[in-house]
C-alpha cells in the first residue's frame, strides 16, 4: 500500500472520528420548542468547537455539500409611560444574537484534507433607541461576508477565515440634548478581519467510541483602517443648522480564544473556552463653528477597551427506559469588561467596568426520532459601574447599577412522521431593572414545524409574547415574530 493511500485512510478515520453525530443544523428547530439549547440534540447545540467560531472546525463536521438560508422577521410595540417605540428586525443571519458565522451559506467538503465555506449575512433593525442622544431613534444596517477554509491533517486540523463587515446607520430626528436637536443624520463603518485556527484531538482514537479529548485555540485581527464616519444634522432652538462631523477609528483590535472539549461519544460532552478582546479608539470632530456644545477636536487617543470571556458546558444522554434517555445539560459563562475614556491630553477621565454571569440548566426525556420534552432554567446578573476622574487623578464621583433575569421554559418536538416533526414552547422570563425599580414579566408561546428530507430539511417558527411591568400594567410591550432555516444537499 502506498504512503498516499496511508494517509488518505487516516485523515478519513480522523475526520470520523473527531466530527459529531449527524443531526440537525437549525437555530430555528431549537428556538421553536423555547430556546432547549441545553437539551435537544442539535448540530448547532452539541458544544462543537466550530460553533465557538474556530475555523478550523469546518474540516471536522460530519455533513456533507451544503446550501443554508435563513430569514426572520420580528417587531416590537411598547406603548406606556416607559415610553412609545416601534422596533422591527430583518435577517438573514439564525438567531442574530449569536456572534459567529455558523452554518450559514455554501459549504463544500471536496475531499477528507479541505472544506471551504463562503456565506453573507444582512441585519436591518428600525426604530433602535439610539444610545448617543436623548428620544432618538436609528435604524442599523449590518453586511458582512465570509470565506472559510480548513485543512485536515492526521491529528487535527487548521482553519483561516476572512470577513468583511459593513455597518450603517441612519438616525431619525430627535433630540441630542434639552438645548439641541439632530434634525437627521448617518454614519458608516468597513472592517476587515482575518482569523486563523486549530484543533487537535488526544489521544489519537482508534474507534468511534473511544473517549476524546478535543483542544483548540484561534486568533483574529482587523486588517486595515476602519473609519466610523458620522455626519450628523444639528440645530439649536434658532436657526441655521448646520453640520458636525465625527469619526471613530478602531485600531489594535485582537480577539483570541481557548477551548477544551471532552467526550464520550452517545454519553456525555464537557466544554471549556475562555477568551480575550483588546481594542483602542481614536476620535476626532469638526464644526463650521465653535459653540457651547461643538467645537474642533484633533485626532486623539479616545479609548482602551479589554473583555474577557471564561465558561463551561456540558451535555449527558443516560438511559432511562428501553425506548428513553434521559437528557440533562447546562452552562455557566462569565464576561468581564473594562474601557478608559481619555481625554485630549491622554489621561484618564472615566473608567467603565461591567461583570456579568449567565448560567442554564436543562432536564428532559427524549425517544430518538419520535419526540423530545424537556425543562430549562436560564437565568444572567450583571453589574457595571462607571467613575469620573479628575484631572488630578482623584475620582469625583461613581455610579453603578445592576439588573438581571430569570427565565424558565418548557418545550418540545413531537415527530409525527420520519420526515415531519411539530414543536412547540412556552416561556416566562422575569427582568428586574434595579436602576429603575422596575420588573417585568415576559412571556412568550414558541411554535413551529420541520420537514426532513435526503435532499434537504427545512424549519419554521412563529412566537408571539407580550412584556408588562410587574407594578404598573399600563406598561406593555407586544412581540410578534417569524423565522424560516433551509439546507439544501447537494
Amino acid at each position: 500500500m502506498t504512503k498516499g493511500l496511508i494517509l488518505l485512510r487516516i485523515l478519513l478515520l480522523v475526520g470520523l472520528l473527531l466530527a459529531p453525530a449527524a443531526g440537525w443544523a437549525s437555530e430555528t428547530r431549537v428556538d421553536a420548542t423555547g430556546g432547549l439549547t441545553t437539551i435537544l440534540d442539535d448540530e448547532t447545540t452539541n458544544l462543537d468547537l466550530f460553533l465557538d467560531g474556530n475555523p478550523a472546525g469546518l474540516v471536522l463536521l460530519n455533513t456533507k455539500d451544503r446550501f443554508d438560508l435563513a430569514g426572520e422577521w420580528s417587531y416590537s410595540d411598547q406603548e406606556g409611560p416607559w415610553g412609545s417605540n416601534k422596533q422591527q428586525v430583518f435577517t438573514t443571519i439564525p438567531r442574530y444574537t449569536d456572534s459567529p458565522l455558523k452554518y450559514e451559506g455554501l459549504m463544500l467538503f471536496p475531499d477528507p484534507h479541505w472544506a471551504l465555506q463562503v456565506t453573507g449575512d444582512t441585519l436591518i433593525t428600525q426604530g433602535v433607541p439610539s444610545a448617543n442622544y436623548s428620544n432618538e431613534t436609528e435604524t442599523d444596517s449590518q453586511y458582512r461576508g465570509m470565506v472559510r477554509v480548513a485543512y485536515a491533517l492526521p491529528f487535527g486540523a487548521l482553519g483561516l477565515e476572512i470577513m468583511d463587515t459593513e455597518s450603517d446607520t441612519a438616525y431619525d430626528a430627535g433630540l441630542f440634548n434639552p438645548y439641541v436637536g439632530i434634525t437627521s443624520g448617518s454614519a458608516a463603518q468597513n472592517q476587515v478581519f482575518l482569523k486563523s485556527g486549530f484543533i487537535t484531538t488526544f489521544p489519537g482514537p482508534t474507534s468511534p467510541q473511544d473517549p476524546r479529548w478535543q483542544m483548540g485555540g484561534y486568533f483574529e485581527t482587523q486588517v486595515g483602517s476602519s473609519d466610523l464616519d458620522k455626519n450628523l444634522n444639528v440645530a439649536y432652538s434658532t436657526p441655521p443648522p448646520f453640520t458636525v462631523s465625527q469619526t471613530n477609528t478602531t485600531s489594535d483590535f485582537t480577539d483570541w480564544g481557548a477551548e477544551l472539549l471532552y467526550e464520550l461519544p452517545s454519553v456525555a460532552k464537557l466544554r471549556f473556552t475562555a477568551s480575550m478582546i483588546n481594542s483602542d479608539n481614536n476620535f476626532e470632530q469638526s464644526v463650521p463653528f465653535t459653540s457651547a456644545y461643538f467645537g474642533n477636536l484633533v485626532h486623539y487617543h479616545l479609548a482602551q477597551y479589554q473583555a474577557m470571556t471564561v465558561g463551561g458546558a456540558f451535555k449527558v444522554t443516560l438511559p432511562f427506559s428501553e425506548t428513553e434517555n434521559l437528557k440533562l445539560g447546562g452552562m455557566v459563562n462569565g464576561f468581564f469588561f473594562n474601557q478608559d475614556i481619555l481625554r485630549v491630553g491622554g489621561t484618564v477621565s472615566s473608567n467603565n467596568q461591567r461583570e456579568q454571569v449567565a448560567t442554564a440548566f436543562g432536564v428532559g426525556l427524549e425517544n430518538p426520532k419520535e419526540y423530545t420534552m424537556g425543562l430549562q432554567w436560564k437565568s444572567l446578573s450583571y453589574t457595571k459601574a462607571s467613575d469620573v476622574i479628575n484631572i488630578g487623578g482623584t475620582t469625583s464621583s461613581v455610579s453603578g447599577t445592576g439588573n438581571s433575569y430569570y427565565q424558565l421554559a418548557f418545550g418540545g418536538e413531537k415527530w409525527v412522521s420520519s420526515t415531519w416533526a411539530f414543536r412547540l414552547g412556552i416561556v416566562g422570563e422575569i427582568d428586574d431593572y434595579v436602576d429603575t425599580s422596575i420588573s417585568a414579566l415576559t412571556t412568550t408561546i414558541d411554535a413551529g414545524t420541520g420537514v426532513e428530507e435526503a435532499f434537504g430539511r427545512m424549519d419554521l417558527r412563529f412566537w408571539l409574547g407580550q412584556s408588562s411591568d410587574m407594578g404598573n400594567q399600563a406598561n406593555t410591550m407586544g412581540l410578534i415574530g417569524a423565522e424560516v432555516s433551509t439546507t439544501l444537499f447537494l
